[in-house]
């Protein structure tokens, strides 16, 4: 019930934000921009630290090498989000519309992100976990294979709200590894994953738009459908099952 209102009272001014660091942006106004993008990241991670300082750790052995694929996990579920703001010209010059069109699309994947954080992450306490993050991962990998191939304005629209209305896998993640290791290790855990999630979003645009300028967005979106469907895998072999 906490994160509930927790949720329902950052996800307004949440989409506010980023709807109006997006305008910013297109009118040239990088303070504004700056400003409001600085609150739309606070905003993003209040739900993950109400979840990290909730969850109860456990007991158990979990190595090096896979705390990093999990951070790597993170980065790249979160990173995903963010693909489209590098990629709005070469988009419209493709589907041949208007930039602002396009530009569209970051206030919907901003928007169909944190309907995600309200309904699907608290649904995590309702399945077993390993299953649920993983078809969380296959669902957003898929959407963003289906983005690549968006010929027309509202298939862009759709697949862009698909593929980060199901992005939210990162925040039923971090609480769930810091279950798995042991309460001296829990906060190396956690820092951890959060370490790759950030770097996620901050390297996410930069990736973007290299990946554009040597081959073109499709192959950004490709690309990172793929790599999270194989991510997706490696999760659903290396977590252990849940016990209810």
């Amino acid at each position: 019930a906490i994160y509930f209102v927790i949720v329902i009272g950052i996800a307004i001014p949440y989409a506010m934000s980023s709807a109006k660091m997006f305008f910013a942006i297109v009118v040239n106004h990088w303070r504004k921009a700056s400003f409001y993008g600085a609150i739309a990241i606070v905003l993003h991670f209040i739900p993950d630290i109400y979840i990290l300082k909730t969850a109860k750790s456990a007991p158990k052995t979990i190595y090096d090498s896979f705390i990093f694929i999990m951070a790597m996990t993170c980065g790249i579920c979160a990173g995903s989000n963010y693909y489209n703001q590098p990629l709005i010209y070469s988009i419209a010059e493709a589907l041949k519309v208007n930039a602002d069109q396009v530009a569209l699309t970051i206030v919907i994947s901003q928007l169909s992100y944190a309907v995600g954080l309200f309904i699907l992450v608290p649904l995590g306490d309702f399945f077993e976990k390993r299953s649920y993050i993983c078809l969380l991962m296959c669902c957003t990998g898929l959407a963003q294979v289906g983005l690549s191939l968006s010929q027309t304005l509202p298939v862009l629209y759709g697949f862009t709200f698909l593929a980060t209305f199901f992005s939210i896998a990162t925040q039923v993640l971090v609480p769930f590894a810091s279950g798995l290791a042991s309460p001296k290790k829990s906060p190396q855990v956690v820092g951890t994953l959060m370490s790759g999630l950030f770097l996620g979003i901050l390297l996410a645009r930069s990736i973007a738009g290299l990946l554009s300028t040597v081959w073109s967005w499709h192959a950004v979106y490709l690309i990172s459908g793929i790599v999270i469907l194989v991510f997706a895998w490696v999760m659903w072999v290396k977590l252990p099952v849940a016990r209810k």
